[in-house]
């Protein structure tokens, strides 16, 4: 995929994301042109593990295996626990594990890997 295709990726996770915060009635997030550019790069590594882990095995990460992948991704980044979400602080509600998260959380991990594995089989056979 293209550089240009992971920015496309991106934006889509990014929006789709954004409806389920409004759906669930919580603070919605920017939009991807303003999301700032560490935010960026971990949704776009996000995006290039899914999509190499979906070319060696034909299948999307699990919603469980996204989370943990999240959470090594904002761990490296000095990020933690906190009760609300904080930019500034490094914190987030969904530092926890899987299981914890309630099951409207699961499903953004759900969306996320299902959004790149169809991008990823649109990609393939448009080749």
């Amino acid at each position: 995929m293209t550089e240009l295709d992971l920015y496309l990726i991106g934006s889509v996770v990014t929006e789709a994301n954004k409806v389920l915060q409004h759906e669930l009635k919580e603070g919605i997030g920017p939009y991807w042109i303003d999301i700032e550019d560490e935010i960026e790069q971990s949704i776009l590594n996000g995006i290039k593990t899914h999509l190499a882990y979906v070319e060696r095995t034909g299948n999307a990460l699990t919603p469980k295996e996204s989370h943990e992948l999240w959470i090594r991704e904002k761990d490296r980044l000095g990020w933690k626990y906190g009760p609300v979400k904080d930019v500034k602080l490094k914190e987030h509600p969904c530092f926890v594990s899987y299981l914890t998260l309630s099951k409207e959380q699961r499903l953004k991990d759900y969306l996320f890997s299902k959004l790149i594995e169809a991008f990823y089989l649109w990609n393939k056979e448009n080749d």
